[in-house]
């Protein structure tokens, strides 16, 4: 289930297409890993509406490139406390809920009890919360929108800017 067809590494789970060729080996599938991966979107007090319509932007670009075409990926809506988890398709199925205070600390926890438990858990938030002093289980990506915020060291940040005129160019545009 968390493996796709694709050219990254060997795997005899499955063989290949080609075995019928072969009388006495049995080649091995290329395939690719797919992490099982969560969002955990804040929607605290502290995120405006365009700054919560720009994270949605993004989801939409780690929806692409984590889960694909046609597959699924849980996220839930963080303030204070996390929400219900959702399991969408598009960054148009999520139903943002929330408004209060902003505390991760118990987005994370609420990922981590998750079973099967998120090999990767992505947050996306403007910084303004009290983060975990240790790092979680699985590996964290926090995506910070614009300039301000804070990050625990432990993660991977990535720095979002909030005005898209600020946006580099993919390799290939102009």
């Amino acid at each position: 289930m968390n493996t796709v067809a694709g050219q990254v590494d060997f795997s005899y789970r499955r063989p290949s297409r080609r075995a019928g060729a072969y009388t006495d080996i049995v080649p091995p599938s290329m395939v690719r890993a797919v992490p099982d991966t969560l969002l955990v979107i804040d929607t605290s007090g502290s995120v405006t509406g365009e700054v919560l319509n720009r994270l949605l932007t993004e989801v939409t670009g780690i929806i692409d490139g984590v889960a694909g075409p046609g597959r699924r990926l849980r996220a839930f809506c963080c303030d204070v406390g996390p929400h219900p988890v959702q399991t969408v398709r598009r960054a148009s199925d999520i139903e943002l809920v929330g408004g209060g205070g902003t505390d991760m600390r118990a987005g994370i926890a609420a990922a981590m009890a998750l079973r099967p438990r998120p090999d990767l858990v992505i947050v996306l938030t403007d910084g303004e919360t009290p983060w975990p002093e240790r790092r979680p289980p699985a590996h964290v990506i926090v995506c910070l929108i614009g300039d301000g915020g804070h990050a625990p060291d432990w993660a991977t940040i990535v720095r979002i800017p909030a005005d898209l005129s600020r946006r580099v160019p993919a390799r290939g545009e102009s």
